[in-house]
């Protein structure tokens, strides 16, 4: 156990050695747009790119920019699961998200 264990470690180290984070990789900070409300929106230039907030469909919350509106629909969805001889079937017809930023952290 002790070899297999020292095996996986050294192929880890070995793995992990090839990227080496420099200053200049350094992501440019996002803008202050704290200033922004519903009553203020952000403006066009500073708005973030698009990010679907819907279940597994998205790496994590998304929040809509101040004072603009984003909607997120299906067409139809359809589901069909089977578990214990019993068979479910779901269908959703548009199943719409909308969503309003307030400010730059908040939407409703």
């Amino acid at each position: 156990m002790n070899r297999s264990f020292l095996a996986m470690g050294a192929t880890v180290i070995a793995l992990s050695g090839g990227a080496v984070a420099r200053a200049d990789d350094a992501p440019t900070p996002a803008p202050d747009k704290s200033g922004y409300t519903l009553f203020n929106p952000t403006p066009d230039d500073k708005l973030r790119s698009l990010c679907t907030d819907r279940p597994t469909k998205s790496n994590g919350p998304c929040t809509v920019d101040a004072g603009h509106w984003q909607i997120e629909s299906d067409v139809y969805n359809f589901t069909q699961q089977t578990a214990g001889g019993v068979t479910q079937t779901t269908q959703l017809f548009t199943n719409p998200i909308l969503k309003l930023g307030v400010t730059n952290t908040l939407d409703l």
